[in-house]
């Protein structure tokens, strides 16, 4: 019989085939399990184990809330998303602060919603000495209070379908509306494009990349909530339903006053009617300005493209609904 002769060892070539497959075999198996545990592992493994180990969050996950669980809560905040009709809120905020004896505290510092860790402890040491009862506004992304050891305020936002949101910011950043006109910072040769032109042309103004904006906002302030991916969708789901007491849906801005009429009483009560007084005035001047609607092949394009924010939406749409159902809330309010 052929043998082959290693050191001092002879081994026929069958036995040799044997043990060379029995190696390759461990070796495949080692490097499955070590993707399972190694953090550099795939995203969505990575996902599983952030959330220790639970599958992608559901709407109905929390639910039923305690509709008086917040009623003694005397510290809100509103990170408050753009152009969703966070304006639309901080009128009925305003209007109510005086009946209701609250204040509006607003932030000095409008657009910064990044912060470094040290960002962070001047943020949460900033809102710990204000004096409540208080609603305090900025455009910022959620902070975790905990992770720097102070006490969690309520949360409460606003968002609304991404793409209907990304055309009224498109087209406010170039014109404003009655209130403001920004500054446009774009290229020159891009400020008379319409929104069909810059998803058609695959500009990076319409990119997915570019456009993954409202996420961060629930996600958090990780580097990681502003990459585009399922993961940062997961996280700020999971705030949504452990951090945030309330997210409303703007095409639902009745019901969502009604809500928050019934979780966060000594703040909204008679929102509603509150907002009825100025419906009209308030949706005319903070509509933007030179708007061209789009066409169905730059939205269809474009939803695509913003699949994960819309993923977001749908959930906080769908949790909303099922929030209004257990508070008896007409499904469409007048």
């Amino acid at each position: 019989m052929l043998m082959i002769r290693i050191g001092r060892i002879f081994i026929s070539p069958a036995r040799l085939v044997l043990i060379f497959g029995t190696l390759l075999f461990f070796a495949v198996v080692f490097k499955l399990t070590s993707n399972h545990l190694s953090p550099s592992g795939s995203s969505l493994l990575d996902t599983s184990l952030r959330f220790d180990g639970d599958s992608a969050l559901e709407p109905n996950m929390g639910l039923p809330l305690d509709p008086s669980a917040a009623w003694n809560e005397s510290r809100v905040i509103f990170n408050r998303v753009s152009k969703v009709g966070s304006r639309s809120l901080l009128n009925v905020i305003m209007r109510l602060s005086q009946k209701l004896n609250f204040k509006r505290e607003r932030s000095p510092v409008f657009v910064k919603v990044y912060l470094n860790e040290t960002g962070e402890r001047i943020f949460t040491k900033e809102i710990e000495v204000l004096e409540p009862p208080f609603i305090y506004d900025r455009h910022l992304d959620y902070v975790d209070f905990e992770k720097h050891s102070a006490k969690p305020p309520t949360w409460i936002n606003l968002t609304r379908d991404p793409v209907s949101r990304l055309v009224s910011f498109y087209y406010y950043t170039r014109f404003g509306d009655s209130f403001s006109v920004p500054e446009w910072t774009g290229a020159a040769e891009d400020f008379n494009q319409t929104f069909d032109d810059c998803v058609l042309q695959n500009k990076f103004e319409c990119s997915t990349e570019n456009t993954f904006r409202v996420v961060p906002y629930f996600c958090g302030q990780s580097d990681e909530c502003r990459t585009p991916s399922k993961w940062a969708v997961e996280q700020a789901k999971k705030n949504v339903v452990e951090k945030f007491l309330f997210v409303g849906v703007t095409e639902e801005f009745n019901a969502t006053l009604l809500v928050l009429e019934r979780l966060l009483p000594q703040y909204f009560e008679g929102a509603l009617e509150a907002y009825k007084v100025t419906l009209t005035s308030i949706r005319d001047q903070f509509k933007s300005k030179s708007k061209k609607e789009p066409s169905e092949e730059a939205l269809r394009v474009q939803r695509e493209r913003m699949a994960l924010e819309v993923e977001f939406y749908e959930f906080v749409k769908a949790r909303m609904l099922l929030i209004k159902e257990q508070l008896g809330i007409p499904e469409h309010p007048m």
